[in-house]
């Protein structure tokens, strides 16, 4: 059934035949409905999520790349020679001689940025691009399982850029001025290796940044994937991910098991309609609102389609 096929059921209470014949702001609050019951069956208001709701993504960070990079001294816009870069690669890692820029994506006026202003003199630096990370697609709303380095091995999630930044700094230890005499005081603290911030080679870790990197302030808010330490060669990932699709076009199919689309699906979208249209005829309110608690209810008896589960492996003692 399309999404055209359940808008024209879904506007028949309010004395129409097709969906189309309702003014344009009946039909963006219709088409609302329907990506709101999407939402809530993907993603539960308890927190599960059913099978139907995975998906396996792949996403490809390709070698290093040498550059020929423009630069101004305080500026934090730059142009390139040997590659051309694109929003969808913000938050890529370029060296330049021993500092390091995150790149940004572009500016209102299509220029490529750094996320900093540049710290070096003026003119043409030879530089090097690592690319890290991938954009997810906007119906992604979570990771699970163990991603993994196709041909390395799996992943280790880390928390964020935070972790990353401490996890890529050494521990060092100074001596500190105390009672206005000098005196060996051990003083542990941590730094950077200046040249070598970043680690290169196979990556084992991971982690999901939602901070926006453009220097566009309307830019809307993406979901990046970043592996470490920065590959030193073209990495591929799979992973799985959970996703709330949404509808755009009336011939969209409802993506969902046939079982949920009659039973769950038209429970709640009903009951949506009568929340949002105040006209919306209803004969039985309480009975609508049944249905939806069962809907509700089905989605986690119809989440699993495997009821056989084998528990953790364990070794016997002694092995």
């Amino acid at each position: 059934m399309t999404v055209g096929d359940i808008e024209d059921m879904l506007a028949a209470p309010l004395g129409v035949e097709s969906v189309s014949e309702l003014p344009q702001s009946s039909r963006n609050r219709i088409r609302s409905v329907v990506n709101g019951v999407l939402s809530r069956i993907y993603a539960p208001e308890d927190g599960s999520r059913p099978k139907w709701s995975e998906r396996n993504r792949g996403y490809r960070m390709p070698a290093p790349k040498s550059v020929t990079l423009t630069v101004t001294e305080g500026a934090a816009t730059f142009t390139a020679v040997g590659h051309t870069f694109d929003n969808s690669q913000a938050g890529c890692v370029i060296k330049t001689g021993e500092s390091w820029y995150n790149y940004a994506g572009k500016d209102g006026s299509n220029a490529d940025c750094f996320t900093q202003p540049y710290n070096g003199p003026s003119g043409t630096v030879e530089g090097t691009v690592y690319f890290c990370c991938a954009t997810l697609e906007n119906d992604v709303v979570g990771v699970i399982g163990v991603p993994q380095a196709v041909g390395i091995g799996p992943l280790e999630a880390i928390s964020g850029v935070d972790e990353q930044t401490l996890y890529r700094a050494y521990w060092t230890a100074d001596f500190t001025d105390l009672r206005n005499y000098y005196r060996a005081y051990d003083y542990p603290r941590r730094t950077f290796e200046r040249g070598n911030e970043y680690d290169l080679g196979d990556p084992y870790f991971y982690f999901i940044d939602d901070a926006a990197f453009s220097p566009l302030a309307n830019l809307s808010v993406s979901k990046r994937l970043f592996i470490y330490p920065l590959p030193d060669v073209a990495v591929s990932i799979q992973l799985r991910v959970n996703v709330v699709p949404q509808v755009a076009s009336d011939a969209d199919q409802i993506p969902l098991p046939p079982g949920v689309n009659d039973s769950v699906f038209r429970a709640l979208a009903q009951e949506s309609m009568a929340n949002v249209f105040e006209d919306y005829p209803v004969s039985n309110v309480q009975g609508l609102q049944v249905e939806a608690a069962r809907g509700r209810a089905q989605i986690k008896s119809l989440s699993k389609t495997q009821r056989v589960r084998k528990g953790t492996l364990r070794m016997p003692p002694g092995w």
